[in-house]
């Protein structure tokens, strides 16, 4: 493997590592992540209807 390539293969497998490390710290608090999904995307919605509403 060239230069490139190993720090392609790095890079990936930090990524993954910090990815599951984040899914269990957010596990682990005992917070809803659906909740915070769900809360923001219906903050979102709000707003568009808001700024799409005629007054």
């Amino acid at each position: 493997m060239n230069a490139r390539e190993w720090i392609h293969v790095t890079l990936m497998a930090v990524l993954i590592v910090s990815w599951d490390l984040a899914g269990k710290l957010i596990r682990d608090s005992g917070i809803k992540h659906d909740t915070v999904a769900d809360k923001t995307v219906e903050e979102g919605v709000v707003t568009l209807e808001r700024a799409t509403t005629k007054k």
